[in-house]
């Protein structure tokens, strides 16, 4: 796995200002990915592939998938 790959640790996660519980926590990561493609836009240049939202967005779902794994 890449650093970037990595689930989020527990007592990071809380800094961040997320729930210390997994699924509450996996639910606030998909929110926010599904919030940052729709505030982009369909046309607008930051949900488009490869840009730092859309990036973004994709953290928060690779982290919602490794906290269901877990």
């Amino acid at each position: 796995m890449t650093p970037k790959n990595r689930l989020l640790r527990d007592d990071r996660a809380i800094k961040m200002g997320y729930s210390a519980d997994k699924r509450k926590r996996k639910n606030q990561h998909r929110v926010n990915a599904k919030q940052l493609l729709r505030e982009a836009g369909f046309f607008a240049q930051g949900g488009q592939r490869g840009t730092t939202m859309h990036q973004v967005a994709k953290w928060h779902l690779d982290q919602a998938r490794m906290l269901a794994r877990s």
